[in-house]
């Protein structure tokens, strides 16, 4: 505990807002009240004492002097060189700048890359990929691995002194101020490296769409069944409160939840980058069904559910 709270001085001292996280990454307690006013001292011993306490994480944006970082998932690259290869077109660009950059490693055999600059974004998703078909044999509905992303404002990056965390170029007291020229480079080598194809959403036609009390995509919103239409593409129920409904996606993952259904709203949210979902967007149950049943082709989507006996046949056939 002592060298936790340690560390979260030292990050307090250099305007660096932090949070206490449980070994499984999640924050010990609310954490967003953090992403607008740095931590006191008094929060930080209370915080760090917690007995769930494992480590500390870094918080991105503005409130930590618009510091930003990038994530490499070197555990998703089949051939364990994306970072040296990252590194390399970073040094081919400008070498003076990498070497500049703060580095440290992960305790899943990743790599982040630490920054300020006056613009910067939300948490990007810079490169993917599709899974294999070994992964896919294993975790047939976690369909996409992600390589490179940015934690911005909304995010934050776990640090030393958690176990499994170290620097291996410069410290936090280091963190470079880069150019936004120098930022969106960074950027765009990082999503050279993308090789995945975003699904094309196939939106229906008019003709689809007879009255809005007889389609299918309402129909379905009203009388389907989302929960057990996750669950049956892999996502777990974590837990259900009267408001929403919990859930933790396909594939391995250390974060408690990766998403909601909002029952009152009637919309389901993903916070995870590794799904078919973009995060931070609601889909209603329709458009999630699309997805996850129709590879995004709402039109195939709205005859599957009207054969279902969602919604009323139109007399113009399909």
């Amino acid at each position: 505990m002592k060298e936790l709270i340690e560390a979260a001085l030292f990050c307090k001292n250099l305007e660096l807002s932090i949070t206490a996280i449980k070994e499984n990454k999640e924050s010990v307690r609310h954490w967003k009240k953090y992403q607008h006013s740095i931590i006191s001292d008094y929060e930080i011993n209370c915080l760090f004492s917690d007995q769930q306490a494992f480590g500390i994480a870094v918080i991105c944006g503005l409130v930590s002097k618009n510091l930003e970082v990038i994530d490499i998932d070197e555990k998703n690259d089949p051939r364990q060189c994306l970072f040296r290869k990252f590194i390399a077109s970073i040094e081919g660009y400008n070498p003076a700048l990498l070497s500049r950059l703060v580095i440290a490693t992960t305790r899943n055999a990743g790599y982040h890359l630490f920054y300020r600059c006056n613009e910067i974004g939300n948490n990007l998703v810079l490169a993917r990929r599709s899974s294999t078909k070994e992964e896919l044999a294993v975790n047939p509905d976690q369909k996409v691995r992600v390589l490179i992303e940015t934690r911005g404002e909304g995010g934050y990056v776990i640090i030393h002194p958690t176990p499994g965390y170290r620097f291996i170029q410069h410290s936090l007291a280091d963190i470079p101020v880069i150019p936004p020229d120098d930022r969106r480079r960074l950027l765009k080598i990082a999503t050279s490296f993308n090789r995945y194809k975003e699904t094309q959403l196939v939106k229906p036609k008019s003709s689809v769409y007879h009255a809005p009390e007889i389609s299918p995509f309402n129909d379905y919103n009203a009388r389907g069944d989302i929960i057990a239409l996750l669950e049956r593409h892999g996502w777990t129920v974590v837990k259900t409160t009267e408001l929403k409904t919990y859930f933790r996606r396909p594939g391995n993952t250390d974060h408690e939840t990766s998403g909601d259904f909002h029952h009152e709203l009637g919309l389901f949210s993903v916070t995870s980058t590794s799904t078919d979902f973009i995060p931070f967007t609601g889909y209603r149950p329709y458009a999630v069904f699309a997805i996850l049943e129709c590879n995004g082709n709402f039109k195939l989507a709205a005859k599957r559910l009207l054969k279902a006996g969602y919604g009323i046949p139109y007399k113009k056939s399909f």
